[in-house]
C-alpha cells in the first residue's frame, strides 16, 4: 500500500511483516496512524461495523466512541493507530493517550515522565486464534511490537496499558503488572528488549 503523503485519511509511519497461515509466506503490512477527520472516520466505522466482536470485549467499538469524542469535540490528545493489508484493510487498532487520566502513577513513575498509555487494543476476531479461515497469525504481537517501536520514537518514558486481555497480555513477558494485575508498565530501557521479542514470534 503506498499512502500518498499529500491525501486525506491515514498517515503511513512504517511497514512490517505478518505470516499469511493461507500461503505460509510473510506478508507485508502498514502500520499507520489515522487522522481526526471525515475519511478515517468512516473507515473505522465501517471496520468496527463488519466485526464480531466479543460482546464482554467490545474495544473496537470504544475506540471509536473515544474518536468521535475527539472528532466533535476538537481535542485531540489522543492517538488512534493501525495495522493495515496492503488492501488497507484494518487488522487491528490501537488507541493511545499521553495524559494518563485513568490512574495515578506517581508511586511508580514520577509525574514529570513522559508517559504513553495504551488505552484500548483489539484485533480484528477472524484473526484471532481458533478463528475459522484465520488468514493472518500474530496480528496483536506485530501490532504491539510496532506500538511500541512507537513510543520509543516519542521519547515515551515508560508504557502503562489498561483494560488488558488476559488471554493475549499473559502471553507477553516484556510488561511488569502493577495493582494487582490491573495495569500493566513497560519503562523505555525494555522497549527494544521487548520489541525484539515480539519480532521473533512472527
Amino acid at each position: 500500500m503506498n499512502i500518498n503523503p499529500l491525501s486525506f485519511g491515514q498517515n503511513h509511519i512504517k511497514s512490517a511483516y505478518i505470516k499469511n497461515n493461507q500461503t505460509g509466506k510473510k506478508e507485508k503490512v502498514n502500520f499507520v496512524q489515522y487522522e481526526y477527520g471525515f475519511y478515517d472516520m468512516v473507515r473505522i466505522h465501517n471496520t468496527i461495523q463488519n466485526w464480531r466482536e466479543d460482546p464482554k470485549n467490545r474495544y473496537g467499538e470504544r475506540i471509536y466512541k473515544d474518536y468521535m469524542q475527539g472528532y466533535m469535540k476538537g481535542d485531540y490528545n489522543k492517538s488512534f493507530y493501525g495495522l493495515e493489508d496492503e488492501n488497507e484493510n484494518i487488522l487491528g487498532l490501537i488507541e493511545t493517550n499521553s495524559e494518563m487520566e485513568n490512574i495515578n502513577l506517581e508511586d511508580e513513575m514520577p509525574q514529570s515522565f513522559k508517559p504513553f498509555e495504551l488505552t484500548y487494543f483489539c484485533t480484528n476476531p477472524d484473526t484471532v486464534y481458533g478463528a475459522d479461515k484465520r488468514k493472518y497469525s500474530k496480528v496483536g504481537t506485530v501490532m504491539l511490537s510496532e506500538t511500541i517501536k512507537e513510543a520509543k520514537r516519542q521519547n515515551a518514558d515508560y508504557i502503562a496499558l489498561f483494560n488488558a486481555d488476559r488471554k493475549f497480555w499473559d502471553t507477553i513477558p516484556c510488561f511488569r503488572s502493577y495493582m494487582s494485575d490491573c495495569v500493566k508498565i513497560l519503562e523505555a530501557d525494555k522497549f527494544d528488549t521487548c520489541a525484539r521479542e515480539l519480532d521473533k514470534r512472527v
